[in-house]
């Protein structure tokens, strides 16, 4: 998979979409489970194969009105009705990038999680049995360090 950039921009005018549309109360109708998805339903419960299966249904629906009718044509609700499904779209457009751009860090961190496992069990594999006697009462000292205030509180109790 291609690396997946998202940049502020794309993300600031992904909040700007979704602040208008939720504040304006637009959902989205069509031909799907539920009868309405507002833009919090599309960012918290969708994923991205949903999204583009709806972008695709919105960029059909946007082209047939725009071959179908023109400015002289189509009626001023019309006309609002396809600028609010040019805004879902591009909505869509935005949040497929977002979500991919999320599960990409997600894919990362978790790599990196486990590249870190495994270079410290090599370095583990390499050590002398000095070195991990070291390293582990190097480990005891921070954890008493760390325990060390509260085991002093209990022994002055229990003194008392």
């Amino acid at each position: 998979m291609s690396k997946v950039v998202f940049t502020k921009e794309q993300a600031a005018e992904l909040k700007s979409v979704y602040v208008d549309l939720s504040f304006k109360g637009i959902a989205l109708s069509g031909k799907f489970n539920a009868n309405t998805l507002t833009p919090y339903d599309l960012l918290t419960s969708t994923n991205v194969n949903t999204l583009i299966n709806l972008r695709g249904q919105l960029k059909k629906e946007i082209s047939s009105f725009e071959e179908d009718h023109d400015e002289f044509t189509a009626t001023d609700y019309q006309r609002k009705q396809n600028e609010q499904k040019k805004m879902w779209e591009r909505f869509l457009y935005l949040l497929i990038g977002y979500k991919r751009a999320q599960e990409q860090k997600a894919d990362a961190e978790k790599e990196l999680k486990e590249l870190r496992i495994k270079a410290k069990e090599l370095k583990e594999q390499n050590m002398t049995p000095e070195d991990k006697i070291k390293a582990l009462e190097e480990l005891i000292k921070e954890k008493e360090g760390l325990v060390g205030d509260e085991s002093e509180e209990t022994e002055a109790a229990k003194a008392e």
